[in-house]
């Protein structure tokens, strides 16, 4: 069963390039997010809460056959050559082509 992209952004919490890469994913852990994104060197990094903690995981259950890694890398440096409001409406734009 796909999920909308309306699912999918209120299930998963996304931290984009402009925000800090230190911060931990277990920082989440006590919203017990199913799904967390962090930027790592200017890759995506994808964990799923499993028990009591998140595992680093290549895919997401929110975009089946999406290759989000390839899509996040296209975003930042489009971030870089167009400013991050353009890159993330063209990131939307691309995942709701995805989906449908």
């Amino acid at each position: 069963m796909r999920h909308s992209l309306k699912d999918a952004a209120s299930s998963v919490y996304s931290v984009f390039p402009y925000l800090p890469t230190y911060t931990d994913v277990n920082d989440y852990l006590l919203y017990r997010l199913p799904e967390v994104w962090l930027c790592r060197r200017s890759r995506l990094a994808i964990y799923r809460l499993q028990g009591n903690g998140y595992r680093l995981q290549e895919t997401s259950p929110y975009f089946p056959g999406v290759d989000l890694s390839s899509l996040f890398e296209q975003c930042v440096r489009a971030a870089g050559e167009r400013g991050t409001g353009a890159a993330m409406r063209e990131l939307r734009r691309q995942l709701q082509r995805e989906l449908e």
